[in-house]
Formats: structure tokens, C-alpha cells, sequence
């Protein structure tokens, strides 16, 4: 055989390996970035106490997801009982919300009885803006009573914490 066939075959695979180990470099460095990504400390809350009850048409709701929607921090759910009362906890965090401001939305759960309507405006538009307050002695209770027919002005109103 030609000795340029075979210095051809050895050029050929030293490219292929420098090739490749470039490429486990950089995996190499992407795993690295995404670990060290992984290893940052999650913000911490001071949780508030907040409690309520969701009526329909005056009339207590079971099964019911109640979520407090935050631009800026952590999310709050809750559901509600026979009573139609609910309390939030924070997933990942515990029981409660921190304090701020939020965009309450209402919707059903797997839960709900089929013959249950809650008009999807109260899950698109939300039903209420509150502020949770972590002032001594405030009140986070708050009650939604919502309407099975309604118009503009039942779907979105401001609350500043004081029901």
C-alpha cells in the first residue's frame, strides 16, 4: 500500500479526535455552567397567614382553586372546602403568602362538580387585585363572592386588604 494512503488515514483520525475532543470540552464546560446554576439558594418569604371563602351567588363553593398570582414573587394556592373556605400555602415554602400584592384568579379543579359553572372570565380576568399585609394585627381574609351571570362591574374590583 501507499504510504500517503495510510498518513491520510492517520490525518484523518487525529482530526476526528481533536474533533471529538472538542466537543467533550465543551459538554464538559456546559454541564459545569449548568450545575453551577443549579447550586444558587432560592429565595427565601416570610409567609403571611391568609383565609377565606369563595361563594357563588351567595352560596359556599367546594373544590375550588383559589390562586394569588404575584408579578414579582412567589405564587400562593389554595382550596376550597364544603364551606367554601380556603387557605393558602406557597408551594416549596409553606403555609401561607408573603406579603405584596396580587391578581386572585378563581378556577375550577378536577374536583369540582361537573354541574358547577364558574364563568371563566373570574380565571382570565381575576376576580379581585388584593394586598397581603404583613402589618400587626392585619386581617389577609378575604371573601369572593362571585356571580354566575356577571356583568363588568362584578369581575374586577381592588381590595386593599380590608374586607
Amino acid at each position: 500500500m501507499n504510504r500517503s494512503f495510510w498518513n491520510q488515514r492517520v490525518s484523518l483520525s487525529c482530526s476526528l479526535c481533536s474533533s471529538l475532543l472538542t466537543k467533550t470540552i465543551y459538554a464538559g464546560i456546559v454541564v459545569l455552567m449548568m450545575l453551577v446554576g443549579c447550586g444558587q439558594e432560592q429565595p427565601t418569604y416570610d409567609l403571611v397567614a391568609v383565609t377565606g371563602k369563595v361563594l357563588l351567588d351567595g352560596k359556599p363553593v367546594e373544590n375550588i382553586r383559589v390562586e394569588f398570582d404575584s408579578p414579582v414573587g412567589a405564587r400562593a394556592f389554595g382550596m376550597t372546602d364544603k364551606d367554601g373556605a380556603y387557605q393558602l400555602e406557597t408551594p416549596e415554602y409553606g403555609e401561607g403568602a408573603p406579603a405584596g400584592d396580587y391578581l386572585v384568579r378563581v378556577r375550577r379543579s378536577k374536583q369540582t362538580a361537573p354541574s358547577l359553572v364558574i364563568p371563566l372570565a373570574y380565571d382570565d380576568n381575576g376576580v379581585e387585585r388584593v394586598t397581603v399585609s404583613n402589618d400587626q394585627g392585619a386581617l389577609n381574609e378575604y371573601v369572593f363572592d362571585l356571580k354566575s351571570k356577571p356583568d363588568q362591574a362584578d369581575l374586577l374590583k381592588t381590595n386593599e386588604g380590608e374586607q
